[in-house]
C-alpha cells in the first residue's frame, strides 16, 4: 500500500513538474537562442477561424491544461527583435487578428517556441509550437490545420522549367509511343525479336531512342540540379509523375545493329 502511495505522489509530482515547466516557457526564454533565418522561400499561411475557435473551446472546458497554458495556447506575443525577451513582447490572442493576415515563418527557438512574421505589418509573433501544429481531428475522414498555408509560386526560371519538363515528358512518351509500335510488329511468341525489323523500321527505331535517350539525360539533370528541392517537379500531375520511371526504364534499351 505504501509502495502503491508512492508510486503515485511521484506520477503526481512528474506531472505537475511537466505543466509548471511548460507554463514558464515565455518566462524562461532565450533572447539569442532562435534559429538563423534562411533565404530560402517560405510559404505564407494564415490562422484558420473555425479551427481556432474549436482550440479555444477546448482550452477554455479541458482540466488538464493549467491556466497559464491555456493563455499561451490561444495567443502569441508581439516582439521588436529576435534581441526582445519574448515576455516583455504585447500579449495578442489569436482570435483577435484577421483572418485575412497572412504569415511567414521566421525561426524556431528554444522552448517549443516559433518565431512568425505578419507579412503586412511585418511585426514578429512568438507562439509555442503546441499552437502552430494544433489541428481539428473531429472529422473521421480528414483533419483541418489550424495553419493554412498557401503554395509558394513559381518564380519565372521555374515555371520556364515546369514548361520544359512537361514539353520533355510529352515528347519522350511520343518516342516510346513509336518504339512500341515497332516492337509490335516484330514479335516472335509475344516477345520483341530484333532481328525481324526491317531496315526502314530499324532506322526510326534508333533514331527514336536517340532522341528519347537524350530527353531522359535532360530530366535526369533536372532531377539531380535544376530541381533539387523537387519544387518544380511538385507541380506536375500524378500522371506525369508516374510516367516518369516509364520513361527512364528505356535508358537500359540498346539501340539495334
Amino acid at each position: 500500500m505504501k509502495k502503491l502511495i508512492l508510486s503515485y505522489l511521484m506520477l503526481f509530482s512528474l506531472s505537475t513538474f511537466s505543466q509548471e515547466e511548460i507554463s514558464n516557457e515565455i518566462e524562461q526564454e532565450n533572447p539569442n537562442a532562435w534559429e538563423a533565418e534562411t533565404d530560402k522561400a517560405k510559404p505564407t499561411f494564415t490562422f484558420d477561424k473555425i479551427v481556432l475557435a474549436k482550440l479555444e473551446k477546448e482550452l477554455k472546458y479541458s482540466d488538464y491544461y493549467s491556466e497559464d497554458q491555456k493563455t499561451l495556447y490561444a495567443g502569441a506575443r508581439i516582439v521588436k527583435d529576435k534581441s526582445t525577451k519574448v515576455d516583455e513582447g504585447q500579449y495578442v490572442k489569436l482570435s483577435s487578428i484577421p483572418e485575412a493576415e497572412k504569415f511567414v515563418y521566421v525561426s524556431k527557438g528554444a522552448n517549443y517556441l516559433y518565431l512568425i512574421r505578419n507579412v503586412k505589418t511585418k511585426e514578429l509573433y512568438a507562439l509555442h509550437t503546441f499552437t502552430i501544429n494544433y489541428a481539428d481531428y473531429s472529422s473521421a475522414s480528414e483533419h483541418k490545420n489550424l495553419v493554412k498555408e498557401s503554395p509558394i509560386p513559381l518564380s519565372v526560371s521555374q515555371q520556364e522549367l515546369l514548361s520544359k519538363y512537361k514539353s520533355l515528358i510529352k515528347n519522350a512518351n511520343a518516342n516510346i509511343t513509336l518504339l512500341q509500335g515497332i516492337q509490335k510488329k516484330s514479335l516472335t511468341r509475344g516477345y520483341f525479336d530484333a532481328s525481324k525489323v526491317n531496315a526502314l523500321d530499324k532506322k526510326s527505331y534508333n533514331k527514336n531512342l536517340t532522341a528519347l535517350k537524350s530527353k531522359i539525360d535532360q530530366i535526369t539533370d533536372i532531377r539531380k540540379y535544376e530541381d533539387k528541392d523537387k519544387i518544380v517537379q511538385d507541380k506536375l500531375t500524378l500522371t506525369e509523375l508516374g510516367q516518369i520511371s516509364n520513361i527512364t526504364s528505356w535508358d537500359e534499351i540498346e539501340i539495334l545493329d
